[in-house]
């Protein structure tokens, strides 16, 4: 590999870093957003407040929703980049030929 393929897969190495990094922090937040959930009634009206708990429990489905969203997204590029350098290595091969 020449230098500007070294620095191209450093590059994506360390974008990949900051992903999983964003995503962990996702992780943490739904998860503890979701442990909250954990008091609440299987029924509404069971509890008062219980429209602001399920209120907040429907923030949280968004959250996970999010937070998968963002795994799906990762996976993608992730999918993308292994492409790219497979493609290349394959050229390279070519070229040793």
């Amino acid at each position: 590999m020449n230098e500007n393929e070294l620095r191209l897969l450093e590059q994506l190495s360390n974008a990949h870093e900051q992903l999983s990094r964003l995503l962990e922090t996702e992780k943490t937040v739904a998860a503890h957003m979701a442990a909250q959930t954990n008091g609440l009634p299987d029924h509404r009206g069971a509890v008062v407040g219980a429209e602001k708990a399920y209120k907040h429990a429907g923030k949280i489905q968004e959250n996970v929703i999010a937070y998968l969203n963002g795994i799906a997204g990762v996976l993608e590029v992730l999918a993308d980049h292994t492409g790219l350098v497979l493609r290349q290595e394959e050229e390279d091969e070519d070229d040793e030929e």
